[in-house]
């Protein structure tokens, strides 16, 4: 077991930072999950520039190989949308590595075009199969 130290995303609120024992597979593609929550009045203009600006920005840090979106349903959409983005990168040192160098930026673009109408946080996840 490793232990890594990883960081929220909230943007509305001080990240805290958790230990989390880390168990490395032998098949150890990770998947680095965010959960949107959209308000409502920028749902439209936030989808656009996520799929022609943000993710294109993650993915030109060269550390994940491929990206999908969701929306989730059977959710209670009166505060607005929630998506799901899911980036996979091919080792944990590629995930560290985009959190290191890459992610503090990118958020606080994303703060800065948004401010509060967005509420996100991120799970870690590797695949065991």
């Amino acid at each position: 077991m490793v232990d890594r130290v990883f960081s929220c995303a909230l943007p509305l609120v001080p990240c805290a930072f958790l230990l989390v024992p880390l168990t490395i597979y032998p098949i150890s593609m990770i998947v680095y999950n965010i959960t949107i929550k959209i308000h409502p009045a920028i749902e439209e203009a936030w989808l656009q520039w996520q799929q022609q600006e943000h993710i294109p920005d993650i993915m030109a840090s060269g550390q994940f190989s491929e990206w999908k979106m969701f929306r989730l349903l059977e959710q209670d959409d009166t505060d607005g949308l929630t998506f799901v983005v899911q980036y996979f990168a091919p080792t944990i040192e590629n995930y560290l590595n985009y959190i290191e160098e890459f992610a503090p930026v990118l958020r606080q673009k994303a703060i800065n075009k948004w401010g509060d109408g967005f509420l996100a946080f991120h799970t870690v996840m590797q695949a065991v199969n």
